[in-house]
């Protein structure tokens, strides 16, 4: 999968909303300050096969990543459990590959959408 990179994305990219957009639509259709807000999803064939990309941010996911890979380091579960010893080649650390799998991927907002049945929900679609 393709990554964007911030450069990428502040410079070069082409389809995207800004806050100041998101803002003007939300006060042209009334959008109430408690209305949900949902995002649009879209196949991963649009990233597999036509080209789009990702931005990477290290979340919740990559950072308990790190942090079995400090315990197994650090002996934690041998010193918490020292039956564990026995095992100890099973405690496998995750590699930067395993971690950059594992960070959340964003893809920028194309713009946002109004139904009419739903005017207390905000809809951001992310093409158009």
């Amino acid at each position: 999968m393709r990554e964007i990179t911030k450069q990428e994305l502040l410079d070069g990219y082409q389809h995207y909303m800004t806050v100041s957009d998101l803002k003007k639509f939300i006060d042209e259709h009334h959008i109430p300050d408690d209305a949900r807000v949902l995002v649009q999803r879209v196949e991963d064939e649009y990233y597999n096969n036509c080209g789009w990309g990702v931005y990477l941010k290290e979340g919740e996911a990559c950072r308990s990543c790190r942090q079995w890979n400090k315990d197994i380091k650090d002996e934690k579960y041998l010193n918490a459990r020292p039956k564990l010893k026995e095992i100890k080649d099973e405690l496998k650390p995750f590699t930067e590959q395993d971690i950059k799998e594992a960070m959340e991927q964003y893809h920028p907002a194309w713009s946002c959408a109004f139904y009419k049945d739903d005017e207390d929900i905000l809809f951001i679609d992310l093409h158009y």
